[in-house]
C-alpha cells in the first residue's frame, strides 16, 4: 500500500476525499482495535476498585492499555481507516520536526466513510472523557488518580493533536493558525481605532 509524504494543507482534508460509495467497513479488525484498548482503559479506570485493591496494579494495567492504544492508533488504524499517519522527531538542535503521510490522490477513494466516522469519533471522545475525569479527580481531591488521568489525557491527546495537524495541514501548524488569527484581530482593532480617531477629528 503506497503512501507519500505530503503537506495536507495544500490538498483537501481527509474528510473531503471520502467516496460516498465506500460506506462498508473494510477493516473490521482495525476498527475493533481502534476502539478496544482505549475503551478498556476507561472501563478499568472506572471499575478497578471493584477488582483490584492495589493502585499499582491498576496503574500498570491502564498504562499497558494506553501504550498499546497509542501505538495502534498512531501506526496502524490511522493509516488503514483514514489514510493518514504522523510522527515526530527531535532534531540535534532540540527542535521538533513533524512528518505527515497520506494516501496518494489516486487511492483516496478507497477510504470508507463509515471507518472514518469510527476513527474520528473514538479519537475525539477518549481525550474528552479523560479531560472530564481530570476535573472530577481534582474537585474530589483524588490526587493519586490524577496521575493516571493525566497519562490517559496525554497519550490520547497526542494522537488527537497529531491527526488534527494532518487534517488542518502540515504547512500551517495549529499554533501558527492561532497566531495568524490573533494577528488579524490586532490589525482589525488598530484599523478600527484609527477610523474612530479620524472620524472624531
Amino acid at each position: 500500500m503506497g503512501f507519500e509524504g505530503v503537506r495536507l494543507r495544500e490538498d483537501e482534508s481527509s474528510g473531503d476525499f471520502l467516496s460516498t460509495q465506500q460506506e462498508k467497513v473494510q477493516h473490521p479488525v482495525a476498527c475493533v482495535f481502534h476502539v478496544l484498548f482505549r475503551s478498556l482503559a476507561i472501563i478499568i479506570y472506572l471499575t478497578c476498585g471493584l477488582f483490584f485493591d492495589s493502585f499499582i496494579i491498576s496503574f500498570v494495567i491502564i498504562l499497558l492499555l494506553h501504550s498499546a492504544d497509542f501505538w495502534t492508533v498512531k501506526n496502524v488504524t490511522g493509516r488503514l481507516l483514514v489514510g493518514l499517519r504522523w510522527w515526530n522527531e527531535v532534531l540535534e538542535n532540540g527542535k521538533n520536526e513533524w512528518y505527515f503521510e497520506s494516501r496518494p490522490k489516486n487511492e483516496r477513494y478507497l477510504i470508507s466513510a463509515s471507518e472514518s466516522t469510527i476513527f474520528w469519533t473514538a479519537l475525539i471522545t477518549a481525550p474528552a472523557l479523560w479531560l472530564f475525569f481530570l476535573f472530577a479527580t481534582f474537585f474530589s481531591f483524588q490526587f493519586k488518580w490524577m496521575m493516571v488521568v493525566l497519562l490517559g489525557l496525554s497519550l490520547t491527546g497526542s494522537n488527537l493533536y497529531g491527526y488534527a495537524r494532518c487534517k488542518v495541514g502540515a504547512k500551517q501548524s495549529l499554533s501558527g493558525a492561532a497566531a495568524q488569527f490573533l494577528g488579524k484581530q490586532v490589525i482589525n482593532a488598530k484599523v478600527a481605532e484609527m477610523n474612530s480617531n479620524s472620524s472624531e477629528t
